[in-house]
């Protein structure tokens, strides 16, 4: 079973792995220069890098699960011997369906035979809406307003964020975000995340 301590270290590790992206490319993001890499790419390296540099992971990249199913990443670390799933997307903005998608594949992981224990989940999203970063640290609590609303739009939108934010209020799980790049007027350049067996 996966214990708070060993997901609090992860924690630590996705802060550090956003740090060492935002040193990397805060002057050469697909969010403001659509012709660069896509962020979700970038994260999923950074997180990787952090891990291998630390010596303490195995880590894995589109680790095949059953029915054709991939993980961007799965760790294990050789410490304490949690395995680790983590889904990366570029945006959560007009991206919930995908976001869900991830956090039920994720959940998915508790199925499989091949994990003799709890998995920890760990799933990271791009964000640049204020508006977002609320709802997301509020654990979903708070109506979503403004430029979130318009996806409201969609016919599925509503339930998908319900459903999120039913993975945000699970017990026992850490829920943050960190900043990647400097804010530009109303946008934020961050990471939201949530972490959770």
């Amino acid at each position: 079973m996966s214990t708070q301590k060993e997901m609090e270290l992860f924690e630590k590790r996705i802060v550090a792995a956003v740090e060492t992206l935002k040193k990397h490319q805060d002057i050469n993001s697909s969010e403001r220069y659509s012709n660069s890499e896509i962020n979700e790419a970038n994260l999923t390296h950074h997180i990787a890098g952090e891990l291998i540099k630390h010596g303490e992971y195995y880590v894995a990249a589109e680790y095949p699960l059953p029915m054709g199913m991939r993980l961007d990443l799965m760790s294990y670390h050789l410490g304490t011997d949690p395995w680790i799933g983590i889904e990366v997307k570029n945006r959560l903005h007009s991206n919930s369906g995908p976001v869900l998608g991830d956090l039920k594949r994720l959940a998915y992981l508790d199925q499989c035979p091949e994990f003799e224990d709890d998995v920890i989940k760990v799933m990271l999203v791009m964000n640049r809406y204020p508006e977002l970063s609320a709802w997301w640290s509020s654990r979903g609590e708070i109506e979503l307003q403004g430029i979130a609303a318009i996806q409201r739009d969609q016919a599925a939108a509503p339930c998908e964020y319900k459903e999120i934010g039913a993975f945000l209020q699970r017990p026992g799980s850490l829920v943050g975000r960190v900043e990647w790049a400097t804010p530009e007027g109303d946008c934020l350049y961050e990471v939201l995340y949530v972490v959770f067996s």
